[in-house]
């Protein structure tokens, strides 16, 4: 709870500053957004971690506020979460490769956010040459793909995508207990029978095997039809005779 309320704090500060420097009056929509930038990009100096990409600390936003980096997804959020509290409509844009956020505002929605490189702003001609730059790809945006498609992105689910970054990157580095309790996170943000197997399958690696034989079962019931099925049925089995086991 700590690190939640300093989190609230920090963004909250951050509000402040940019709050501080805008004028008192402006005809343009969305305004703000170009002291959003300076004040994150600029002056408070958050940045892309190109160094240390996967990193776990650059999926968690606590983090990013502390250490001030992270990936673009994160980078993302926080610039979200400041625009809203200056009262902007803002998305994420899953545009391939490269993540960006949009901007639902009347009359700027042709306005993108790039969070990785310093939270630049681009138009979508801007876009699409950075796209051809960087990707050789001959992207075509509009005003409607960028604001209601398929490429848009809620907060939830960039918050779910963010806990599956976490859930990868642990999954690489074996660490089964921070895997469990990411997908801890995940069941309690969505109802996908594959986060039951997987924390049945942590608990198993974790020897907690009464716990783990429970979540496997839950998993066929809920998918009585899974691919898989061989496949947990044998981890069950292996479950069970090692719970037969005596003790040495």
């Amino acid at each position: 709870m700590q690190d939640e309320a300093k989190c609230h704090n920090d963004l909250d500060e951050q509000v402040k500053a940019i709050q501080a420097s805008l004028p008192s009056s402006a005809d343009q929509p969305g305004f703000e957004l170009s002291y959003i930038t300076r004040q994150l990009g600029q002056i408070a100096n958050f940045t892309g971690n190109e160094k240390d990409y996967y990193d776990p600390d650059n999926s968690c936003l606590n983090m990013v506020l502390q250490r001030r980096t992270g990936i673009p997804i994160t980078l993302g959020l926080l610039y979200m979460a400041v625009a809203q509290r200056l009262g902007l409509s803002l998305h994420g844009l899953n545009l391939p490769g490269h993540l960006m956020v949009g901007n639902s505002t009347e009359g700027v929605t042709n306005l993108l956010v790039d969070p990785f490189d310093g939270f630049k702003l681009l138009n979508l001609p801007q876009v699409e040459e950075l796209f051809a730059q960087r990707y050789s790809s001959k992207l075509r945006l509009s005003a409607a793909l960028v604001t209601n498609s398929a490429l848009v992105m809620s907060t939830p689910t960039m918050l779910v995508r963010v806990l599956l970054n976490l859930k990868n990157i642990y999954t690489g580095l074996q660490q089964a207990d921070k895997v469990l309790q990411i997908t801890d996170y995940l069941r309690a943000t969505r109802d996908f029978a594959e986060d039951v197997r997987d924390a049945g399958l942590c608990l198993f690696s974790m020897q907690r095997y009464t716990d783990s034989a429970e979540m496997l079962q839950q998993y066929l019931t809920q998918s009585p039809y899974a691919q898989d099925r061989p496949q947990v049925e044998a981890v069950l089995s292996r479950i069970y005779k090692l719970m037969q086991k005596p003790k040495s």
